[in-house]
């Protein structure tokens, strides 16, 4: 029976860097919670050996590996194993050891999914306030703040990005309901919104670690809306809107970039629904 390890070196014990081990996870979660796989049923026949990944790092995001499962035999074969990663925080010295620990599972389908659902948020675990300040500003390097016209309109760009990917959304603007990226690129309108838009993102990344700063920043930026009329979901879900525009200025962001944006964003999110209830609007 093969096992393909795609882009792997399989050894007993092999260490993979952060990035490497959370693209794993990804497959992981599409692979082996699809429909195919929860088809071939409960009786596993054959669990083809394991890989023990143990991962060290400076930061708190989480690894995991898998095997890619085995089907030369029979579509009944199939061989996996997930990696838990389990996050340990050193107090003495303020960051986390990852360690790696092997689970085979093999076994009745419906366990699959609940243990993968179990296991999710801990393999994106909560990194410390100064990573997600470190790789938050790290990836923003794509599009720096400045007066220069190589810096001066990377803020408009967001908005073109976002009106030509979402322009569902474009609702929001008024008077710019119809808009393309192209009236985006010439509107004086947008120029200054996006620099704004792109002040504050740095402003929330570099204020991170100082928390109580952080959230009286977000309560500030919904006060401005309050009036807007926003999808109360849209303060989450654009910042996954946000990490597609990074990657889209030709930077494949990090694990733990990714990780890091994932982080401020629920925290933000967090503190805008609450301000969101405490002026009476609707929250989720």
């Amino acid at each position: 029976m093969h096992t393909d390890f795609e882009s792997l070196q399989f050894t007993e014990k092999l260490c993979l860097p952060i990035d490497e081990a959370a693209a794993c996870l990804q497959i992981v979660e599409e692979r082996f919670c699809s429909e195919e796989v929860l088809a071939l049923g409960g009786n596993v026949d054959a669990v083809g050996g394991f890989l023990l990944l143990i991962a060290r790092s400076d930061t708190a995001t989480a690894a995991a590996a898998e095997f890619t499962r085995s089907c030369d035999e029979s579509p009944a074969f199939f061989s996996l194993a997930l990696i838990m990663a389990v996050k340990i925080v050193s107090f003495s010295m303020n960051k986390a050891l990852l360690i790696g620990l092997c689970l085979v599972v093999a076994g009745a389908r419906n366990y699959l999914c609940s243990i993968l659902n179990a296991l999710k948020d801990l393999f994106f675990s909560a990194m410390s306030p100064a990573d997600v300040k470190k790789h938050t500003k790290d990836s923003l390097h794509v599009v720096p703040l400045g007066k220069t016209d190589d810096k001066k309109y990377n803020g408009r760009s967001f908005y073109e990005y976002f009106f030509s990917h979402h322009p569902e959304h474009r609702k929001y603007f008024k008077g710019a309901e119809s808009f393309t990226a192209d009236d985006v690129a010439k509107s004086d309108r947008f120029e200054k919104l996006g620099n704004g838009l792109l002040l504050s993102v740095n402003v929330l990344a570099n204020t991170y670690d100082n928390e109580d700063v952080f959230r009286a920043f977000v309560r500030e930026t919904i006060d401005r809306h309050v009036s807007r009329g926003l999808d109360p979901a849209l303060w989450k879900a654009f910042w996954g809107i946000w990490e597609k525009f990074l990657e889209s200025k030709g930077h494949a962001l990090t694990a733990d970039e990714k990780a890091a944006w994932e982080a401020l964003g629920t925290r933000f999110n967090d503190e805008a629904q609450q301000q969101l209830a405490h002026h009476g609007l609707p929250h989720v």
